[in-house]
């Protein structure tokens, strides 16, 4: 049997002290996104570890906010084909429906 490098899955929890993590380091009017990759992650990194109990890598953190990235910019499409179809006197319900159910 050969042995899993998995870890344990990410929760919900997770997911926003990362993205929370991601936002502060972005909007860091000193740095900013004008920092060499692995600094920016590193700094995401340090920021991510100091408010989670699960201990993740720099790479799981990279790797699990591309796919939080790619999920929200699919639901940003969904959104916008949506919106495009509006008819008038529709609301945001009418929207998050419709730009799901195609």
């Amino acid at each position: 049997m050969s042995s899993s490098k998995r870890g344990v899955n990410w929760n919900a929890k997770e997911d926003v002290v990362l993205c929370n993590a991601w936002v502060t380091i972005s909007e860091d009017g000193a740095i900013g996104i004008n920092q060499p990759g692995e600094t920016f992650w590193g700094r995401i990194h340090e920021i991510f570890s100091a408010q989670s109990q699960i201990p993740r890598t720099r790479d799981a953190i990279e790797s699990r906010f591309k796919i939080i990235n790619n999920q929200c910019s699919q639901w940003k499409g969904c959104v916008r084909k949506a919106n495009a179809t509006l008819r008038s006197g529709s609301n945001l319900d009418d929207l998050d429906l419709h730009g799901f159910q195609s």
